[in-house]
């Protein structure tokens, strides 16, 4: 059986030939997958919270990348 996943978030910090530093992030947003839950799995009972933690790990990142503009 195939392992059925999605990712939430990915965060990367890159160093280009420049010496730059890069970072890529890609999310969900999360009302774009309160809307695909609540049309595909009506009855799944964690959608509002799974949203909430996508909203949280999305500000928290946010603001992560934020602070490591610094450099």
């Amino acid at each position: 059986m195939k392992k059925q996943e999605a990712t939430l978030l990915e965060l990367k910090f890159l160093l280009n030939s420049l010496g730059q530093v890069v970072v890529e992030k890609s999310t969900i947003d999360p009302s774009l997958f309160r809307q695909a839950f609540d049309k595909k799995l009506p009855q799944y009972p964690n959608t509002i919270v799974l949203e909430n933690f996508i909203t949280r790990i999305n500000n928290l990142t946010d603001k992560f990348i934020e602070d490591a503009e610094i450099f």
